[in-house]
């Protein structure tokens, strides 16, 4: 008999912030710990490992008790530079922001492993982008408020308020409030229903040294980091690895199965038996991917369906429209009539 799944997994320590914050706006911690079905034991250890249906549970038990749709950005601005555990200590003793980040990007999947992070530079300017990799998070505002937020935050503390910001994007389209924006980014332009989620800011800041480094704690470390990670990718159910390749695959071209396989060093058949070993296969992990990618662009009234088949790997807008329909019954169009509100 297969085994279903595990599924992705998230720091206790984040879990932990998010609470604290929301009891500080009236929240009642072991009542929103109750309805979400988490045990408050798992929270006395910052390093343990809570399953993200439960945390997207409880961020939209603690949305609604709080009455604060901006609670995501709220916490990224209080998180505590050890909230983010080993990962952070890493990041406080690198030698400059440059290597600071490619060390998050390395580590990230010990805070959260539904989220990516991802440099992209044009000439004197970087965007640092944040995407969700997983149809297991589904409170997208949240989770990308948050993680813009705490990286933000932590590369302010790391340069000593030097680092500045150009501008920030959000996928999602504009909320009514937007000065919780203004106020979490220290007035930097904020813009929405862009294509993808970051920061953006002068390459010059890559160069920014950390404040109080020691390499030799660096090293220490990183020692850690790199135990815990493959502790945590050694359980990590291989459909979860092959679902986060896929996303990071799909801009422009089908990814297939051949191909996945050499990426993780076994033959197309071999990967087949394992998926098949936890209840699932390739194909159905593509076109589930697809499909959820695909909802969640076209709730974005700005993406065309062309910008969509690009990003989910077709060679055409209506290869992209039969798949759609296959999936759910309706076509592109038909689905975001019905789903989307047209104000």
């Amino acid at each position: 008999m297969t085994q279903p799944p595990a599924h992705e997994t998230i720091m206790a320590g984040s879990v932990g912030i998010m609470l604290h914050y929301a009891t500080l706006q009236g929240a009642s911690m072991s009542t929103l710990l109750a309805q979400a079905g988490i045990d408050p034991m798992l929270l006395t250890d910052p390093n343990t490992r809570i399953a993200l249906p439960l945390f997207q549970k409880l961020w939209r038990l603690a949305v609604q008790a709080t009455n604060n749709p901006a609670l995501g950005l709220a916490m990224g601005q209080i998180a505590a530079p050890s909230t983010g555990g080993v990962v952070a200590y890493v990041m406080m003793h690198c030698p400059t922001i440059k290597v600071a980040i490619e060390k998050y990007t390395r580590y990230q999947d010990l805070i959260c492993q539904g989220t990516e992070c991802f440099l992209q530079t044009q000439g004197q300017q970087v965007f640092m982008g944040t995407r969700i990799v997983t149809p297991t998070i589904t409170e997208h505002q949240q989770v990308l408020d948050s993680e813009l937020a705490i990286l933000y935050t932590a590369l302010k503390n790391l340069s000593a308020s030097r680092f500045k910001l150009e501008a920030v994007y959000f996928e999602y389209d504009q909320p009514a409030d937007t000065l919780p924006y203004k106020e979490a980014f220290d007035g930097a332009p904020v813009h929405f229903n862009k294509a993808q989620s970051g920061l953006l800011f002068n390459a010059e800041q890559l160069s920014l040294p950390v404040i109080n480094a020691d390499p030799a704690m660096g090293q220490m470390f990183m020692a850690v980091a790199n135990q815990a990670l493959e502790a945590l990718n050694g359980q990590e159910p291989i459909s979860n690895k092959v679902r986060r390749y896929l996303v990071d695959q799909l801009k422009g071209h089908e990814p297939n199965l051949e191909h996945t396989a050499q990426h993780f060093a076994m033959s197309a058949r071999n990967l087949q038996l394992k998926l098949s070993q936890e209840g699932t296969n390739f194909k159905d992990l593509l076109d589930g991917i697809r499909k959820e990618m695909a909802t969640r662009h076209l709730r974005q009234k700005h993406s065309t369906l062309t910008d969509i088949a690009f990003l989910l790997g077709f060679s055409e807008a209506s290869a992209f429209s039969r798949s759609f329909k296959r999936w759910t019954g309706l076509s592109p169009m038909q689905w975001r009539k019905q789903h989307v509100s047209a104000a």
